[in-house]
């Protein structure tokens, strides 16, 4: 509720004074959120399954809107109970967290951050695809040396 009173302070006597009010409600901001997925032990190369990941999340206000969103942003994949990891957003409204969960391996995994949004900034969520790669697994080593041989003489039966 907004009230306002008007009074000509310069010549209190040419108009009446006068008091009003009406309501007024402040509506959110709607938002975008992104989400990237790389390789924490090798920037610009794909992720392997099995290794930390570095998930990175923005939320942004959407276009003719101002201002920096704060909170988290919980990222999900399928396959992975509960979440990768909560991304505290920073005063730029992004952040980046670690996960060394074990993530399936594949084309296109899918990857979504979740923001809830705060008292001036609407919920909204972004997805990414990504490949991870299939983990190396050694399953032995083997060493091959050469048969032994024997030297000797035999002597012929009678």
């Amino acid at each position: 509720m907004v009230h306002a009173n008007y009074t000509d302070p310069t010549n209190p006597r040419s108009y009446a004074s006068s008091t009003g009010s009406l309501s007024l409600t402040v509506l959110r901001a709607p938002t975008t959120t992104t989400v990237t997925v790389a390789s924490a032990s090798e920037p610009g190369s794909e992720p392997v399954s099995g290794q930390t990941l570095a998930i990175t999340a923005t939320v942004a206000p959407n276009s003719g809107y101002s201002g920096t969103p704060s909170g988290s942003v919980v990222v999900t994949t399928p396959g992975v109970s509960g979440a990768l990891c909560t991304i505290t957003l920073n005063a730029s409204g992004s952040g980046t967290c670690f996960s060394s969960a074990q993530v399936p391996w594949g084309t296109d995994v899918p990857f979504t951050g979740s923001y809830a949004g705060d008292p001036s900034f609407l919920s909204s969520s972004g997805s990414t695809t990504q490949s991870i790669a299939q983990e190396s697994i050694i399953v032995g080593q083997f060493t091959a040396s050469p048969a032994r041989s024997s030297t000797g003489t035999r002597s012929p039966s009678a």
